[in-house]
């Protein structure tokens, strides 16, 4: 018995216009061309452009403002002085009477030291109005003859009397007035310095936020200039991706126009069947024959 022969059946199918087979031929000429020349050179920079002058400057000078120690000294004197004045009621600390003027000068008036007759300008002026009136008296006594006599007792003590508890009784009210007066200054001036409290309170919240301006100006320069590292790095890390992955890309590209061309370009296909002999053919006749017959 020989063997079993094969039959091959090939069959292909193109673009029914000759243009598009002549398109796709450049196509694939073009993409050989590229393939021979390799991938191009990859591009040496990256997206990152770096800093400008002007940026770096600023940059700078800010750093420089913000480390100024004068600022720093000008701060903590300020920080200073507004705890003293808080320490010292509100007042100037190291002036005359600890800062309190008025208290200082009108605390004796206020506390009334002068309500007693302690006042040695008004004792020296009552002095001498009693002896002025004393001499009155007794010229007057003296002219009628009753000098010593005790009319002239009894006048004389009468005006001195009178003379000195009208002065003593107007001085008396008159420096009432004036403690009165003294006292409400004093309270005015404590007042004050409750006030003058307050307001270095507030003053000191205001210097605090002043204190934080250079941290706040070297926070976003430290900050933008992070930034731009980080911009860098990512730019170095999509640089080195490129120039990695350069070639891949590349076939990828050539590839998918390879891909997107090719179904234009029409389609081969190839079938094999096996044959039957030619023996097996003929019994195959004898036996359909012989089948009729007995029929």
């Amino acid at each position: 018995m020989g063997g079993q022969n094969q039959e091959t059946v090939t069959q292909s199918s193109g673009p029914a216009n000759p243009m598009v087979t002549g398109s796709l031929n450049k196509i694939l000429g073009g993409l050989d061309t590229a393939f021979g020349m390799g991938p191009p050179a990859p591009y040496k920079y990256g997206p990152w452009t770096g800093v400008g002058k002007t940026t770096a400057d600023s940059w700078k000078t800010g750093i420089t403002a913000a480390n100024n120690p004068a600022f720093k000294t000008g701060v903590d004197s300020g920080f200073g002085y507004l705890n003293d004045l808080m320490g010292n009621g509100g007042f100037t600390p190291g002036a005359a009477g600890g800062g309190r003027i008025f208290e200082d000068t009108m605390g004796a008036t206020a506390r009334g030291d002068f309500l007693d007759g302690a006042n040695p300008y008004f004792e020296g002026n009552l002095s001498r109005a009693l002896d002025d009136a004393g001499a009155g008296v007794n010229a007057a006594v003296a002219s009628g003859g009753r000098f010593g006599s005790g009319a002239h007792v009894g006048q004389l003590a009468e005006t001195l009397g009178g003379l000195s508890n009208s002065a003593r009784s107007g001085q008396y009210e008159m420096e009432r007035d004036r403690q009165l007066q003294a006292l409400t200054g004093i309270q005015g001036e404590r007042q004050q310095g409750i006030q003058n409290t307050f307001g270095a309170q507030n003053q000191l919240g205001q210097l605090m936020n002043t204190s934080l301006v250079p941290s706040g100006v070297l926070g976003g320069i430290g900050a933008a200039q992070d930034a731009n590292q980080a911009a860098a790095r990512a730019s170095a890390i999509q640089q080195h991706d490129q120039q990695q992955n350069g070639y891949l890309d590349w076939l990828g590209r050539l590839g998918g126009i390879l891909g997107g061309a090719a179904p234009v370009g029409g389609t081969t296909s190839t079938q094999t069947t096996p044959t039957v002999p030619w023996y097996m053919q003929l019994g195959g006749l004898a036996l359909g024959t012989a089948g009729q017959f007995i029929r």
